[in-house]
């Protein structure tokens, strides 16, 4: 790492601001948790232009150096998501993301006042994420028409709330995703960058690179 921030701030000192992000992406690519390496970035892009920034590749890190994050996840389609947890959410200035589906037997298809407090809360910057049209406990069992179907038809549903929406990550409901070269999980993988399952055991932190993005833990 020392040798590294030696490059970088001798490219720096030469006027090759270009050079010097070469390095630090590199480093911190491969250091993405090295505290050392933060006075150097922040003096590379003081000095950097538009211009500096075209053609990086930089891979992402948490806020202000942090080694890890934690997100608030909420599941099912609940009143008190909206009734409760917006309120606490935005009073903290926090967002979360909310797994909803668009109806099962216990929850039948949203009222108008439901409809405009979820539209409320899209707006408001949260996330609200795909946990399938109908909830199916044995969704890893079907085949990948009926998958697919379960997925487009709840994108249907939740661009009437916010016709803007698109879910970028997804929740299995109860937390089944089937075997990992099965149907859901293959087609989970080639839709969303991440997919979040439950975890009944330890509670342990997802590593900072996963193995498997499709099945990140989470805890009750």
């Amino acid at each position: 790492v020392a040798a590294l921030v030696a490059e970088a701030q001798a490219a720096l000192d030469s006027k090759d601001v270009r050079g010097a992000w070469r390095v630090l992406d590199y480093a911190i690519a491969n250091y993405p948790n090295e505290v050392a390496l933060e006075p150097i970035w922040h003096h590379v892009a003081t000095a950097s232009t538009e211009d500096d920034e075209v053609g990086r590749v930089t891979i992402a890190t948490w806020l202000n150096w942090a080694e890890g994050a934690a997100s608030c996840t909420f599941d099912d389609r609940l009143e008190s998501a909206v009734d409760v947890v917006l309120a606490d959410l935005n009073a903290a200035n926090l967002f979360g993301t909310f797994y909803v589906f668009q109806e099962t037997t216990g929850h039948p298809l949203l009222t108008p006042l439901y409809e405009t407090k979820w539209q409320e809360l899209a707006r408001h910057g949260h996330e609200i994420g795909n946990h399938t049209k109908t909830h199916l406990k044995q969704l890893p069992a079907k085949n990948l028409l009926e998958i697919v179907k379960q997925l487009d038809d709840w994108q249907l549903f939740i661009t009437t709330i916010e016709p803007r929406l698109a879910a970028s990550t997804f929740a299995y409901p109860f937390g089944n995703h089937g075997p990992r070269n099965g149907p859901l999980r293959k087609h989970i993988r080639s839709r969303f960058p991440v997919a979040r399952t439950t975890n009944k055991g330890p509670h342990t932190p997802n590593p900072p690179t996963p193995d498997e993005m499709d099945v990140l833990k989470s805890f009750e």
